[in-house]
């Protein structure tokens, strides 16, 4: 297929670029509607804080509700941003629209960032899994930079 503009023939990893976002973005919002519904094992909590989930729960009863409420408002802004990332992904990057490839950068930040709280808070196995998103998702952003950037 012939790009419009440059004439030269767009190669298959800048023309199916967008996929690496795009999955992303998907898995992250399945992830989070999952976390969202569900909410996480109650056994992660024991294992961060050698404290039963049930035995808090009952002790701080006030404070393992506001902990609910916080796990499921960030699942819940999560959710809407790989959402949002999707879309975007889809309807505009994908196209090409060079708005859309500055507005995508916040993705992979956030991704990095996310890692970076998971490692201030002792948790690098998440931590890693972050950074390799994040750098995954670098890479989507790269390598159709060419069909953001054409020479006139």
């Amino acid at each position: 297929m012939m790009s419009s503009e440059s004439g030269s023939p767009e190669r298959a990893y800048q023309k199916y670029a967008w996929l690496i976002p795009f999955v992303l973005a998907i898995l992250l919002s399945l992830g989070m509607a999952f976390m969202l519904v569900w909410g996480t094992d109650p056994g992660v909590f024991e294992s961060d804080t050698g404290v039963a989930w049930s035995e808090f729960s009952s002790a701080y009863p006030t404070v393992a509700t506001y902990l609910i409420l916080d796990e499921r408002l960030l699942a819940a802004g999560l959710l809407g941003f790989g959402a949002y990332t999707a879309v975007v992904t889809y309807l505009k990057y994908r196209k090409g629209e060079r708005w859309a490839w500055y507005t995508l950068w916040f993705f992979p930040g956030m991704l990095a960032l996310l890692a970076a709280l998971f490692y201030l808070h002792d948790q690098g196995g998440t931590g890693t899994w972050y950074v390799g998103l994040a750098t995954i998702a670098v890479l989507g952003m790269l390598l159709p930079v060419r069909k953001f950037f054409r020479k006139q």
